[in-house]
């Protein structure tokens, strides 16, 4: 079998040290978690406690994962030794924290501000191509009191950079920051998704 050249016959740890194995769990865990939490779905088992922690307890999905496997962890103090369930209490505690890290990298967001004299160009690039709403907010610059229009939109990663080359291949000029978003709530994938239905 595969697995036999990472092990010496009759051993228990891949490592040869039980943290090291841990750390290998746990990020090969978190990752796989993370992708099934953002589909809304789980692993089972332990996952399904940590759901209706999340549901019903309203904690952040990482801190859900933690407290269902710290529950599961304390009840191995019967028949495990100690320090064995101290190394698993804290890789409960890493699994929960690096779930967050990657759910928070998954779902991110960039929320764009666009200062431009081609704001109608972009404006509509965004609205007709990357199918995206967009603010617009009428500004005063503090400099030379200079009337100005910002565009403030949130678009995901790859369409930011569409953005970012569209308006380079135009040489469009502006002032553009953008910032992280880690969640979002409410219509903004509302609008995308019904476009894509009703194209032909």
């Amino acid at each position: 079998m595969p697995y036999e050249r990472l092990m010496d016959p009759g051993a228990t740890s891949v490592m040869n040290d039980p943290w090291f194995d841990l750390l290998c769990f746990v990020l090969m865990l978190s990752i796989s978690q993370a992708i099934l939490f953002r589909i809304n779905a789980s692993t089972g088992g332990l996952d399904i406690l940590a759901k209706i922690v999340n549901k019903y307890l309203r904690f952040d999905i990482g801190m859900s994962v933690t407290i269902a496997g710290a529950l599961i962890c304390c009840s191995a103090f019967a028949i495990n030794p100690f320090r064995m369930v101290v190394i698993g209490l804290i890789g409960t505690w890493i699994n929960g924290v690096v779930v967050d890290y990657f759910t928070d990298t998954l779902n991110r967001k960039k929320r764009v501000c666009i200062i431009s004299e081609d704001y109608e160009a972009i404006r509509t690039y965004i609205t007709r191509d990357l199918q995206r709403g967009c603010s617009l907010y009428h500004l005063e610059g503090g400099y030379n009191l200079d009337e100005r229009i910002e565009i403030v939109a949130l678009l995901t990663k790859h369409e930011y950079s569409d953005l970012f080359n569209f308006m380079k291949e135009n040489q469009f000029t502006g002032f553009v920051t953008a910032s992280n978003v880690s969640e979002v709530y409410g219509r903004w994938n509302e609008h995308k998704v019904k476009k894509t239905i009703e194209k032909p």
